[in-house]
């Protein structure tokens, strides 16, 4: 009897020592579907990530000072639109894009900013860059350094794009795909085919497409010239020619000259033929005059 109590003893010692400290496990964590979005993670359906595969790279957050490394443990992070995103000498990052294909990998020295295509802002900026490869969709527009603009073909994925800086202050762009990308560069608008290389200049008053100006409106004053001007224009009666009020910086251009005025100021053109004749000129003195005519 006593054997078999023992026993029993014996046996419900580890049982006690393992219900000691009983741990129960949480249920699930719902997020409610009206929270905010978080400063990590971008509003909308697409995503942006940052993967780091080598050392140093460098995110800034939209209105954020300052810049934080992505270490060695922590090598993807998710981020959203205006957010800078640097690499050092000898780091290498790639900027993915979800559910999109769209994909930048930058190597060396390289800054970029991510812009939002729905404020109509280039899907990515390039502010200085050593070498990057670039895959693009057909909606994708990418600003390269300097301003000039580069797109993808219409339809289907377009890439690998090479970027290099090159001597000279030039910015080299490979197209290592098979279908053609498009340059923008101020007024000139040049297609590059498979395997074509450009050579862009780095000027210092920019590169960037060039809108085309709309032609010139023309106007027809009563007693004066006609007139072309590009801006808003008011007329001021009581004069012959009238007086033209610009509402704000505009252009006008009549009998061979182009004058440009400010909010607020204004012009009045009048032709040669519009100009008084000079007075007769008085007699000299000293000489005597003609005397009047006697009845």
């Amino acid at each position: 009897m006593r054997a078999s109590l023992r026993l029993a003893a014996l046996l419900a010692a580890p049982c006690a020592a393992a219900c000691v400290y009983p741990q129960r496990v949480p249920g699930p964590l719902v997020v409610p579907p009206d929270s905010p979005p978080t400063a990590s993670a971008p509003a909308g359906d697409a995503s942006i990530t940052v993967l780091r595969y080598s050392d140093p790279v460098f995110v800034r957050r939209p209105g954020a000072r300052d810049d934080f490394t992505l270490p060695y443990y922590g090598k993807r992070e998710r981020v959203a639109p205006g957010t800078l995103v640097r690499t050092g000498a000898g780091g290498r990052a790639e900027i993915l894009y979800s559910p999109d294909a769209s994909s930048f990998v930058l190597f060396d020295e390289a800054r970029v900013t991510l812009g939002d295509p729905e404020r109509d802002e280039p899907l990515l900026a390039f502010h200085s860059v050593t070498r990057a490869l670039l895959t693009l969709t057909g909606e994708d527009r990418i600003e390269l350094v300097g301003g000039a603009e580069l797109r993808g073909a219409s339809e289907g994925l377009t890439g690998p794009i090479l970027l290099e800086a090159a001597r000279g202050r030039l910015l080299r762009v490979t197209n290592q795909s098979k279908v053609d990308a498009t340059v923008e560069m101020r007024d000139r608008t040049r297609a590059l085919a498979p395997g074509e290389t450009l050579d862009l200049p780095l000027l210092s008053t920019g590169t960037a497409p060039v809108p085309p100006e709309a032609e010139p409106e023309r106007l027809e004053l009563e007693g004066g010239p006609v007139v072309h001007f590009r801006g808003e224009l008011e007329r001021e009666e009581g004069a012959r020619p009238a007086w033209l009020v610009a509402r704000r910086a505009s252009a006008i251009r009549s009998l061979g000259l182009t004058v440009t005025l400010g909010g607020g100021e204004r012009v009045r053109f009048l032709g040669l033929e519009a100009q008084r004749e000079p007075p007769a000129a008085e007699p000299a003195a000293g000489t005597p005059a003609e005397p009047d005519a006697q009845p």
